[in-house]
């Protein structure tokens, strides 16, 4: 007979992964599941915490536009439904860049997933986005989908919904080694071991020292990020009349984004960095880059029409992320019943809502029949594609 003390399941990390595989396992069933967080949950020390974020179907892979159409058609409504408020505020959204760069890879895959976006001429553009400078030689592209996630308020929801379905939190507690290849499976932590029929691994850049085969597939790096108050009235930087952007460049790491006022003052902006460094998340996350502000300021001051009046905050995020930026959402090879959900820092909390779904079909029934994570399998997997 298995130990009286075996949880059905146990999530490792309270991110937004980790928070939406709660919610959908406690709606397919699971009794008493638990959570564990080395930290408090919407602590800074990963990549869920943060008033807003871009939920945009712009993909240079179909396979993900594909995806993020589902989840905005079925899960960020289910999740909306639980919470009792609204999360998604739609927002005009804009990719542009060079048209001879990467840009022109994001209107193939939008094309070929037949999403809601339009190629807008620099003309019309200006004229329609008269906040933002576009250079004559860039591609525009309009998604039509594009949102503004109030990323705070989603956490908070998700753990309000999972809390009153049963859900127990271990927090400030932290996972030293897991072991699947006992049945039940080993989680020893720092304040005694736990037992589960199953495990969900949600760890952000944690999920390298817990799972081998992913130490040299993850990369953390940690962003900078800063809020800056535009000239003008304040109402012409709310969510529904400012854009949602990004602009794509020629050069590595020449990826910029940006989101209305939010919950927090000053317009958001921030840099899509993955190549070039690794950093430690055991390291404290400390104060911002100055210089990479300083960096930022400069990118204002080229693409908004409008002067830069001040900083009026800063902020840091750790993201994890795979060389291809594809998610991880496998089983472990050596347990089906130990599922990983990894790599989704920069662009996955979009998907967040749907991400937990499928890992919690994995983790309950060894499979998710989504037609969308089926077709996606190979970028999922442990090993991921070529990078």
């Amino acid at each position: 007979m298995p130990p009286h003390n075996v949880r059905s399941l146990v999530v490792v990390g309270g991110g937004i992964n980790g928070l939406a595989a709660l919610f959908h396992a406690l709606r397919l069933g699971a009794k008493g599941p638990l959570l564990v967080d080395r930290f408090q949950l919407g602590h800074d020390r990963a990549s869920s915490h943060g008033p807003s974020r871009i939920a945009r179907s712009m993909y240079p892979h179909a396979g993900y536009v594909r995806l993020m159409r589902a989840t905005f058609a079925e899960e960020w409504p289910r999740l909306e439904r639980a919470a009792g408020e609204p999360l998604l505020f739609r927002s005009p959204g804009l990719f542009y860049g060079p048209a001879a760069g990467p840009i022109a890879a994001y209107a193939k895959g939008v094309r070929e997933a037949g999403a809601e976006v339009d190629v807008l001429d620099v003309a019309t553009a200006r004229t329609l986005f008269p906040m933002l400078r576009f250079e004559e030689d860039e591609l525009v592209l309009h998604d039509r989908t594009a949102a503004l996630i109030a990323a705070a308020r989603t956490l908070r929801a998700l753990e309000r919904s999972t809390r009153a379905s049963g859900a127990e939190f271990q927090l400030g507690t932290r996972v030293l080694a897991i072991d699947p290849s006992r049945d039940p499976i080993r989680i020893e932590t720092d304040r005694g071991e736990l037992l589960a029929e199953r495990v969900i691994l949600t760890a952000g850049p944690w999920a390298r020292a817990l799972v081998p085969e992913l130490a040299t597939r993850l990369l953390a790096i940690r962003q900078n990020l800063a809020y800056f108050e535009l000239e003008g009235a304040r109402d012409e930087f709310r969510v529904g009349r400012f854009p949602v952007f990004a602009r794509i460049g020629l050069d590595e790491n020449d990826f910029y984004y940006g989101l209305p006022e939010f919950d927090h003052p000053g317009v958001k902006l921030a840099q899509h960095v993955t190549r070039g460094r690794t950093d430690d998340p055991d390291s404290s996350p400390g104060t911002y880059d100055e210089d990479a502000i300083e960096d930022l300021r400069a990118f204002a001051i080229r693409a908004f029409v409008r002067p830069v009046r001040g900083l009026a905050g800063a902020d840091t995020c750790m993201y994890t992320c795979t060389p291809t930026e594809d998610f991880v959402l496998a089983p472990h090879p050596a347990n089906r019943r130990f599922v990983i959900g990894s790599g989704c820092s920069g662009h996955g909390f979009k998907f967040g809502p749907m991400l937990g779904r499928i890992l919690a079909e994995l983790a309950l029934f060894g499979d998710s029949k989504l037609p969308e994570y089926r077709a996606l399998q190979t970028e999922f997997s442990l090993a991921g594609r070529s990078a």
